[in-house]
Formats: C-alpha cells, structure tokens, sequence
C-alpha cells in the first residue's frame, strides 16, 4: 500500500496533471483518498514494476461496469507511471503487456484512461492492441 501511494505521489509531482487539477490538494487528503479507495473498492487491482525490491512503476484501476453504452464492461486505468530514471529502458512496455495479459485472464477486454500527452503516444504507439483516442481519454481493447 505504502509503495502504491509513494508511486501515485511521484507521478504527481513529476508529470503536469491538467485534469483532474490536483493543485489545490493537500497531500495528506490525497493519500487518505488513494488508500481509502484501494482498501474499500473490491473492482481495483493493480500491477506494479520492480527491480529487486524497489518498485520502479505501476498501473492501478478499477473494473467497471457502464449504465449506458459499449463497452459495457472494462478496465479503468487511474495510474499508469515509470519512475523517471526507468523509462527508456523496456520497463514500460514490458509492464504495458504484463497487465494488457492480466486483463484477458480476467475477461476484461476492454481498458479507458485519463493520460498526459506523454503517455497518450506510448499508448497510441504501442504495437499489440488496438488502441484508439475517445474523445478525452485513450481506450481500447485487449
């Protein structure tokens, strides 16, 4: 839980969060929110990269189900982050993979995320799985 927030907290202070704006947040709320929602949503799983015991990276969300639309069910990304001083070394991708294969394990097809501009290219880049942009966000299918 520890690194899952450490993690979540890096990829704050690193990367520009347009939206949601979290400028105004104090830390300590933001934390008791992170491992509060972990601990009390039984759809959230998470995977996380690490080298020896330190963990260099994470993708964290939740399944889902919508109301209205297709898909119906799916995967909603809150974090996907490498530590800086990692990208560039295969880490990302091999995580990307790792998790896209965890997903069809559990008969999720189907993923959505929030993502910076940065993110949003590795994903559309990505050679594997369809990838498409969805108004805002990035989606697509295992």
């Amino acid at each position: 839980m520890v690194d899952v927030w450490r993690l979540f907290r890096s990829s704050i202070i690193n990367e520009k969060w347009d939206y949601p704006s979290l400028r105004e947040t104090h830390e300590d709320d933001m934390r008791a929110h992170v491992i509060g929602y972990v601990i009390q949503n039984p759809n959230f799983f998470g995977m996380m990269a690490r080298i020896g015991k330190k963990p260099i990276g994470q993708i964290i969300g939740s399944s889902m189900i919508r109301e209205i639309g297709s898909p119906k069910n799916y995967f909603f990304i809150y974090n996907f982050w490498i530590e800086p001083d990692h990208r560039k070394s295969g880490a990302m991708k091999e995580l990307w993979a790792t998790f896209m294969e965890e997903l069809k394990k559990r008969g999720i097809f189907n993923w959505e995320a929030n993502c910076s501009e940065k993110l949003k290219t590795f994903l559309l880049d990505y050679k594997g799985y369809e990838t498409k942009l969805l108004n805002y966000r990035v989606g697509g299918k295992v």
